[in-house]
Formats: C-alpha cells, structure tokens, sequence
C-alpha cells in the first residue's frame, strides 16, 4: 500500500495549503469584487428579489451565491467568465419576471398557486 503524502493535522497545510502567503491579498481583493458584483447584481433584480422572497427566487439567490463564493477562492477560476454567466442569469431572470407579471397561467406554472385548506 502506498504511503500518503499528506501529514494528519498539519497546521499549514490547513491553513493556507500549498499557496503562497500573498495569495491572500488576491482572494480579498476578489472577495471585494464579488461582493459589489453581488451588490450591483441585486440592486438590478429590483425590490422582489430582496422583500418577496418566492422558492424560485430563493433557489435561484442560492445558486447564484454558490457560483460566486468558487471565484473568490480558486485562483484557477477566471473572474470575468463569472461575471458573463451571472449576467446571463440575470437577464433570464428578468424575462421569467416579465413573463410571470404579464400572463397569470406562467406565474402559476412556475411559482405554483396558493392552495386554501
């Protein structure tokens, strides 16, 4: 059986891996631009997105969280491939809006209608 080159509970290893120590300063400086991309992001979407959270709406702000939080982190994952991805969502996002305020049958086929019981 082959010996494993990782040593159980090494503190640098944990810790930073095997990246340099300035990695650091990137992964801040790409924190701070997925958090104003988020920012800027969801000032687009408008106030539904914020106040009126629907499953569609929560799933899709989950997701979108998901893909950010990769590009803050690995520094093999490009930025502006991100950026064009989030921005194609976004305007799908829109027109599913659009589509949901403007015919009734599409809002209730895609965030289902309330039930009385």
């Amino acid at each position: 059986m082959a010996e494993s080159s990782i040593e159980v509970f090494e503190i640098t290893r944990i810790l930073i891996a095997d990246a340099p120590c300035h990695f650091l300063l990137e992964i801040i400086v790409r924190s701070a631009f997925m958090f104003t991309f988020a920012l800027i992001f969801m000032r687009f979407l408008g106030r539904r997105a914020i106040h009126q959270l629907t499953s569609f709406d929560l799933l899709l702000i989950i997701a979108l969280g998901s893909a950010m939080g990769d590009h803050m982190i690995y520094p093999d994952v490009a930025i502006l491939w991100l950026v064009f991805g989030i921005a194609t969502i976004m305007v799908f996002y829109r027109v599913q809006n659009a589509l949901a305020n403007k015919y009734s049958w599409y809002d209730d086929l895609t965030e289902g209608s309330p039930v009385k019981i």
